[in-house]
């Protein structure tokens, strides 16, 4: 399944943007990071992510 919660630290209106991996101001969230969390490798972060979520690259 494609399916996949996020828990945001507060409620933002439907179709906000976030990032999720990636640059955004002056923060960033790696890769490295999410896999630490789910205790795997950061190969294995972009790999569970299928074709039919979508990229936006900046």
């Amino acid at each position: 399944m494609d399916q996949c919660m996020i828990k945001l630290p507060e409620e933002l209106p439907i179709g906000e943007k976030v990032t999720l991996i990636g640059k955004q101001g002056n923060e960033e969230i790696r890769m490295e990071e999410w896999a630490e969390k789910l205790e795997t490798i950061p190969y294995e972060i972009p790999c569970i992510l299928t074709k039919r979520v979508p990229r936006i690259y900046c």
